[in-house]
């Protein structure tokens, strides 16, 4: 049981590195929005504050906690052979994080129509 265990927290670390590897180049600051798209348009109709903005923070929220998610999963006790370990509360804190900073960002960026 505790190899299938082990073996489950393996494949969820190689899922998050597969994950955080596609979705690193979302943190670079700042975003570039294409003239005419409609978060530039967004941006222009709530100046001074910039939709894009709170977009791209949330963003950088979901990966940050996906990434302190990854990172709390290794234990290096011993290098030739590191060890996985899921903590019983702290894991589930940062993948609820990671899933409502994901979902503001769907949310920001995902209407395809605009009020004028």
């Amino acid at each position: 049981m505790k190899d299938d265990v082990t073996e489950t927290l393996r494949t969820t670390a190689q899922i998050l590195d597969c994950f955080l590897a596609q979705y690193e180049p979302l943190r670079e600051r700042p975003w570039t929005l294409p003239p005419g798209s409609p978060l530039a348009g967004d941006d222009a109709k709530t100046d001074p504050y910039q939709v894009s903005h709170s977009a791209q923070h949330a963003i950088q929220a979901a990966v940050d906690h996906l990434h302190r998610l990854r990172s709390s999963l290794s234990q290096y006790e011993n290098p030739e052979r590191p060890t996985l370990l899921l903590h019983s509360y702290g894991s589930f804190t940062l993948l609820r994080g990671a899933l409502e900073n994901g979902a503001r960002t769907v949310w920001l960026l995902a209407p395809t129509t605009r009020a004028s």
